[in-house]
């Protein structure tokens, strides 16, 4: 199975919200699974140094924003939905991290330029 298949699949499932996805552990679950959101992102940046094609930007754009908007609402005393093993400063530094990784994603396969 190629590299931009096993990302597709794995993007597929989460987006799924599929048993043992990260967006099922972080959303039904409430807990954030380091491992699988580690795997997810090792993924994206093997596709990133391969030189990606913009197959998936919509996929990968549409879980970027629901992990943001969970991570975001973690705290949130007005929203109900807590991560029970992430503090708060981890779940801002976490949506961070991804963001600047889905940024640099997106930049590669040439849907945005900052240059």
């Amino acid at each position: 199975m190629g590299r931009q298949q096993n990302l597709k699949e794995l993007v597929g499932s989460n987006l799924k919200c599929e048993p043992n996805s990260f967006v099922y552990h972080l959303h039904e679950k409430h807990f954030f699974h380091h491992d699988l959101f580690d795997d997810f992102c090792e993924q994206v940046q093997a596709e990133i140094e391969a030189g990606v094609s913009n197959h998936l930007n919509g996929m990968i754009f549409k879980l970027h924003d629901f992990i943001a908007i969970c991570l975001g609402a973690h705290k949130d005393p007005e929203d109900g939905y807590q991560i029970s093993n992430l503090s708060h400063s981890d779940a801002i530094e976490l949506r961070n991290d991804l963001s600047e990784l889905i940024f640099s994603y997106l930049e590669a396969t040439t849907l945005i330029k900052t240059k």
